[in-house]
């Protein structure tokens, strides 16, 4: 049913999509005959063309945990534009089950795993064993434990939910039933989880450490007790209603390729044709352009030079970082992109502005960038100015940058990029920003309008 791994978070995909599947095929079949004007063309392509095309600004702008989330709304609205809304409901609750079996659940992993170490360090006080908790490390007499990531309980959560489902989808649970089986599903996921945790640093405690769950492996005890909590759940699960009974019946079945059926696949494919045009042609280019050099002359920082603020934008096909000629103290970085893909962003998990160690920073929001008040791991202060450029655009927010990307990208081959401009601050971080000021108003214009002209050859 599930694998034991931590590195395969949407094993339970091949659990839920069949039952999907077969629920979509029962809804066809119980249909309702007649719905007024389920016929006729109607303005729900409208929504459709929307989300499609949101979908392609989302994909084209490498944002594809968006464009995966949007999809099960573009089928809903398909379902509804084409059968119209009282033969589609059948529909609506399996396919938006397939929210479950889309990799977009990450975002729960840092409140889940925050909610686990509260709930530990409640249970520990009770218990009056000795700990000190300081984030999500707790340190014991014989050692320390860190609740990582995969500490989180999210992927207990998601599977619990998807087996829920799999139950509701079974016994032709209605809307309200689904939601209760789900809502004691997901807590009797998180209860296993704390419990898992709570059991380890228990058993860490009494053993010195030495408890196998420690030394060997605690990933399989962790599935072994959701397994069993499941089990329980499955056993006491809703049994058919007559709200979900009388959803049997079986209607006319679903008509031939309606006009609004058509409507509304003809919008939904808009996104994809365009995503896929930019494709074609974005493939038959040629080599980028090189990255022009700045108007005054700079002497270019290498590995050997002791600086502590080191940028990291992964696939850029130039970069440049240089020290001011005007001030030996202020530091340059730029970095452009003729075209995106995935793994190659200019906002993404592997572009940071700041790629060495663990820095606390403070954003400032300036009319045309934004002032990064940076702590370096060893209490050195800096001062860093960026924006990011797409076309002739400007911006200071990167999810604005990455849709006008997705945007721009759908018609054209615009460039992307980023300016940078960074001093250290040792005794006046005023005149460091002074200075940073001053060498921005130098490099920013010409950079912005080297940008906006360039194009992928081709």
């Amino acid at each position: 049913m599930w694998r034991l791994s931590s590195d395969n978070d949407q094993a339970h995909a091949w659990l839920l999509l069949p039952a999907i599947l077969w629920a979509l095929v029962r809804a066809g079949n119980s249909m309702p005959d007649r719905s007024p004007g389920a016929g006729k063309i109607n303005l729900w392509w409208i929504p459709i063309l929307l989300l499609s095309l949101c979908w392609a600004v989302a994909v084209r702008g490498a944002m594809s945990s968006v464009g995966l989330a949007l999809w099960p709304l573009v089928i809903m609205a398909c379902l509804v534009g084409a059968f119209g809304f009282r033969r589609a409901k059948p529909a609506v609750l399996p396919v938006a089950l397939l929210y479950l079996t889309l990799p977009v659940w990450d975002v729960l992993v840092d409140p889940l795993r925050g909610l686990s170490t509260a709930v530990t360090t409640m249970v520990l006080r009770a218990l009056d064993i000795p700990a000190f908790v300081e984030g999500h490390r707790v340190t014991l007499t014989h050692g320390a434990i860190e609740i990582a990531s995969g500490c989180s309980g999210v992927n207990f959560f998601v599977a619990a939910l998807s087996l829920a489902g799999v139950v509701g989808l079974m016994n032709r649970a209605s809307g309200r039933q689904l939601a209760r089986l789900m809502t004691v599903a997901a807590g009797l996921a998180l209860v296993c989880n704390w419990i898992r945790i709570i059991v380890i640093v228990i058993a860490a405690h009494l053993t010195e450490m030495r408890t196998f769950l420690i030394t060997t492996d605690h990933y399989v005890f962790g599935w072994l007790l959701f397994a069993l909590a499941m089990a329980v759940f499955c056993w006491f699960a809703v049994k058919p209603g007559p709200e979900s009974k009388a959803a049997t019946r079986k209607g006319g079945g679903v008509p031939v390729m309606p006009a609004s059926m058509l409507a509304a696949l003809a919008a939904a494919a808009v996104g994809p044709l365009l995503w896929f045009r930019s494709e074609f042609f974005a493939a038959k280019a040629g080599p980028p352009a090189a990255l022009a050099q700045l108007p005054q002359a700079l002497d270019r920082v290498d590995a050997s030079m002791n600086v502590a603020w080191r940028p990291a934008f992964a696939g850029a096909h130039a970069t440049d970082f240089v020290l001011s000629d005007r001030d030996p103290d202020v530091y340059v970085y730029r970095a452009i992109y003729f075209q995106q893909q995935q793994g190659a962003e200019l906002v993404g998990y592997s572009s940071r502005l700041i790629a060495t160690g663990d820095w606390n920073t403070t954003e400032h929001t300036l009319p045309d960038s934004v002032m990064v008040a940076a702590t370096a791991p060893d209490g050195a202060q800096w001062r860093i100015r960026y924006a990011y450029l797409v076309g002739n655009k400007q911006t200071a927010a990167a999810r604005r940058a990455q849709l006008t990307y997705g945007w721009q990208a759908l018609w054209a081959r615009p460039a992307s990029a980023i300016l940078a401009v960074g001093s250290p601050c040792a005794h006046d971080c005023a005149a460091a920003e002074r200075a940073i000021s001053a060498r921005w108003q130098a490099s920013f214009p010409w950079f912005a309008a080297e940008v906006a002209e360039a194009r992928t050859n081709g």
